[in-house]
């Protein structure tokens, strides 16, 4: 008994895709692996990318992380306004810290302590308390309880 050998006859199209496919494989590969894996340099203007233990300034940090609620201004927006005297959570410094590191779930903010460092931390809640009495317009309401101007 004879074995009666299997030769598939594939497509002229099968062929010229599989070939296409391995030349263009032969000059994006090296590609690949000399350009395109390198880490993107950090523009000035882009969205920034938390590094452990580099600290950023505290501006930048806040209109990366905060302003999409707070506003660029501080003005309030789905947040509450930051540059009135009227705070939800105490406007002491540690209480600001503890706002953003720990966030208040039941409001929609996210805690921060497992993205940013503490450093980071502190240089947003330097700059927030710096936006006090800069009277942005379209400000929101007041919110909370009125605090003396410090």
């Amino acid at each position: 008994m004879m074995l009666q050998e299997n030769n598939p006859v594939f497509p002229k199209w099968w062929i010229c895709l599989l070939g296409g496919t391995l030349l263009v494989s032969t000059f994006y590969l090296p590609y690949y692996l000399t350009l395109a894996v390198k880490p993107p340099s950090e523009k000035k203007n882009s969205v920034l990318v938390e590094k452990a233990g580099v600290p950023q300034t505290g501006e930048s940090l806040y209109r990366a992380k905060c302003a999409v609620c707070h506003g660029q201004l501080g003005e309030g927006g789905i947040g509450p306004n930051l540059t009135d005297n009227y705070w939800l959570h105490g406007n002491r410094p540690e209480d600001l810290l503890k706002v953003i590191r720990e966030g208040v779930p039941d409001q929609g903010m996210a805690g921060w302590a497992n993205i940013l460092t503490l450093q980071n931390i502190k240089n947003i809640r330097g700059f927030v308390l710096n936006l006090k009495s800069t009277n942005p317009p379209h400000a929101k309401a007041p919110q909370g309880k009125e605090y003396p101007a410090r």
